[in-house]
Parts: structure tokens; C-alpha cells; sequence
């Protein structure tokens, strides 16, 4: 099978402990909804992990500070919270969130880092295993926001859909 997962392969998945505290409500045709969880962290600056190295192992050793839900989240501040959602994919399936529209109706600069994973967006190679994280700020104005809102989707793949080489890229305008 190639592309996208549709929506009862992800609930099978979700049912099958692939993607674990997985929202069936959250499944939409081709992607799954991912909820915001307790924990949110300020940030002094963007970063991306090392290769296998933890998302809030490397928060802490940036000086990343506890924060709470209790108050609106401040404008060009960066912060980091931990999605509810965690992945134990099959060795053919592979994801990568984007966020969904709302989020750029209202300025909100949103993306998902998973541990060990040196790419935004993306849970790495096929089969990840591991924590989900977003990164948020808000760009035009404070934003109070609750664990269980949803800010990004993730989609699932069965085949890699990326292109992986200029000489594919030049394959693909030729």
C-alpha cells in the first residue's frame, strides 16, 4: 500500500496501541487531530534535539522554564508543551504534522518536534517510537490556550512521500 492512511487505518491504530491516548473524535479523513497536554515550558529560543537525544532533556539544557495554563501566552514568546499523543509506529508507517488551518487564522505559529528527531514536523523515518511536542508563539497577540485543544494534525504515511535527492527534484520540473 502506498500514501496516506485513511481514517479507519489510523483508528486501527489507535486501537492496536500504535498511537497511544490517541482521540478517536480527533480522526479526520486522512490525519488525526493532536491534543495539547499538561505540560508547557518557556522557552529562551527555538532549538531542534540531537539525533536520539530527548525533547525536554534538551529544553532543560537550554534553560527552558516551567509555565502553566493559567495564563495567556505572551507575544514572540517562544513555548513548548507536551502533546498527549505518543507514537509506537509499525516499521511501514512514518508521520509528519503541519498545523491546521485555525492556527494561522488567529497568528499562531505552531510546530511538532518528537524526541531524538532533528527535524520540525516530522517523527522521523518509519517506525518512530517516542514523545510529541509542539512548539507555539503567538505572533500578533496573547493566546490563552487549555490541554485538549488541538493545533496540529499529524498524518501518516505508508510510502515515503518526500523527495529525497536534487536529482529526483530536477526529475520532477523536467
Amino acid at each position: 500500500m502506498k500514501g496516506a492512511l485513511p481514517s479507519q487505518h489510523i483508528k486501527r491504530l489507535i486501537e492496536e496501541g500504535n498511537i497511544i491516548n490517541g482521540n478517536k473524535d480527533n480522526i479526520q479523513p486522512a490525519s488525526l487531530d493532536l491534543t495539547i497536554g499538561e505540560k508547557i515550558y518557556r522557552l529562551p529560543h527555538i532549538f531542534l534535539p540531537r539525533h536520539g537525544q530527548a525533547i525536554e532533556d534538551t529544553a532543560k539544557e537550554i534553560g527552558a522554564e516551567e509555565f502553566t495554563f493559567d495564563y495567556a501566552l505572551e507575544v514572540n514568546t517562544i513555548y513548548l508543551i507536551k502533546l498527549n499523543e505518543e507514537l509506537q509506529l509499525p516499521e511501514n508507517i512514518y508521520a509528519y504534522a503541519n498545523p491546521k488551518s485555525s492556527v494561522g487564522r488567529i497568528d499562531l505559529k505552531v510546530t511538532m518536534l518528537a524526541d531524538g528527531i532533528t527535524r520540525f514536523d516530522s517523527a522521523g523515518e518509519h517506525g518512530y517510537k517516542g514523545k510529541l511536542w509542539a512548539i507555539i508563539e503567538p505572533k500578533s497577540f496573547r493566546v490563552k490556550l487549555a490541554p485538549g485543544e488541538t493545533l496540529l494534525q499529524l498524518r501518516l504515511l505508508y510510502s515515503d512521500t518526500r523527495i529525497k535527492s536534487q536529482e529526483k527534484i530536477k526529475e520532477f520540473y523536467n
